[in-house]
């Protein structure tokens, strides 16, 4: 273990809110799932810890840190004093991260996390004598948009963001489909990468409104992405139409077959061809 700590370039922060209650002990908060799938990988199993009026709050920290790498958290009522939990090859629930305090200031805290330790989503609270935070979720899949924005059965999506596919190698990718409240399916996954992803979608599909839940492939509930909206819709029409051309605007001739639903546009071989020009898009 280096003695300086190694913070990623660009780092990312991530707003996180709170429900802290001022008067009684709260409940662990995980973050949203969607309803009735099982998570790949391992479920994390975490252990109970007090958490009640007092407790340190962190409002925003770094995306994600890999074995070796540092990363921050920004809040109030910060320790010395992590508890984190992470990939673990000898409990099928996790295990404990010894994590390495930094830095430590009224306000920010930079922690390391140990060389040794197994790359996936790491769940961080910071505690108190009053008991622990909130958690959040260190190398949490963040995807941020999609292409395209409306799809129809069949068609292949391209997902950008961030740790969205299984670490260290983002090799394998998971994408979940469903409809709010409603059981979905596992996307096939055509190519993996840490910022992008491509999906395939099934042919039989309902037209709706969907979800789609990026997981990191470990970490049970913590292992889920905040969910991305997308509209299915029709597939369009097929045309098998085909007009004859034999005039001097082909433009025009595009245009309309293009306002009527499409088609094939079939040269007559006394056409003008060198006389043909369209627009170049």
């Amino acid at each position: 273990m280096k003695n300086t700590p190694k913070l990623p370039i660009g780092v990312l922060l991530t707003a996180v809110a709170l429900s802290v209650s001022t008067t009684a002990a709260v409940e662990m908060i995980a973050p949203p799932s969607p309803e009735g799938v099982t998570p790949p990988g391992q479920v994390y199993e975490l252990p109970a810890l007090p958490t009640a009026a007092g407790v340190p709050e962190i409002a925003c920290y770094s995306e994600d840190a890999g074995p070796d790498e540092s990363f921050v958290l920004f809040g109030s009522g910060l320790t010395d004093q992590l508890d984190a939990w992470g990939v673990s090859p000898l409990r099928r629930g996790g295990g404990k991260v010894k994590l390495r305090v930094q830095l430590l200031t009224n306000d920010a805290l930079i922690a390391t996390v140990p060389e040794d330790a197994y790359d996936g989503p790491i769940v961080v609270r910071a505690r108190n004598d009053a008991g622990a935070s909130q958690p959040v979720v260190i190398n949490r899949p963040n995807p941020w948009w999609r292409l395209p924005d409306a799809a129809h059965p069949g068609q292949e999506l391209r997902i950008f963001g961030r740790n969205l596919a299984r670490r260290p190698h983002h090799a394998q990718a998971f994408v979940y489909l469903c409809q709010r409240g409603k059981a979905g399916a596992w996307l096939r996954v055509t190519e993996s990468a840490k910022y992008q992803l491509r999906a395939q979608l099934p042919t039989q599909l309902a037209t709706g409104s969907y979800q789609l839940w990026v997981h990191a492939g470990n970490g049970g509930q913590f292992g889920w992405s905040e969910p991305l909206e997308i509209d299915i819709v029709a597939p369009p029409k097929r045309r098998d139409r085909v007009i004859e051309f034999s005039g001097d605007d082909l433009q025009q001739t595009l245009d309309q077959l293009g306002q009527e639903g499409g088609g094939t546009v079939a040269f007559a071989k006394d056409a003008n061809r060198s006389a043909c020009h369209v627009r170049r898009w």
